[in-house]
């Protein structure tokens, strides 16, 4: 659900007028976390659901269990640790794909059909991705618009 933008100004512009200070600190801090954020390094989880070892998590699916007693605990477990990652994300719509180097595995992360980053490119931030018209999450917006 897209959030209203227009009631937005109206509500910020009556707290201004009713409390200028506290309202131009409220501001300060938004443009403080946003620009902060526009400096985070790029990684994969900030794309796509990954495990805390950093590696892309596979969505559980009921298939993929026997459904015995432990299995059942398993699924629900794995439900929720895919949950908590993809909660974790910055942007949606994002896919990966593993490719084999000499050295190893990297991933290329697509959205809308073109490739936006490459995992062993430690570079880049996250400002560099305003050009691809990327989506927030819905937690990572309101983590840093609230």
């Amino acid at each position: 659900m897209k959030e209203d933008r227009t009631m937005k100004g109206y509500v910020e512009a009556w707290e201004y007028i009713n409390n200028p200070i506290a309202s131009l600190v409220s501001v300060r801090d938004r443009y403080n976390r946003v620009v902060k954020f526009l400096q985070h390094p790029l990684a994969l989880w900030q794309f796509i659901a990954c495990g805390k070892d950093g590696k892309p998590l596979v969505k559980p699916n009921v298939k993929m269990y026997d459904f015995s007693m432990d299995e059942e605990k398993l699924y629900k477990d794995d439900c929720i640790e895919y949950q908590t990652a993809l909660d974790r994300c910055y942007f949606e719509g994002c896919s990966a794909e593993p490719k084999k180097q000499s050295d190893g595995i990297y991933y290329v992360v697509w959205h809308s059909g073109a490739i936006i980053y490459v995992s062993w490119n430690k570079s880049k931030t996250v400002k560099d991705m305003l050009n691809n018209k990327l989506t927030l999450t819905q937690s990572k917006h309101q983590e840093l618009y609230a």
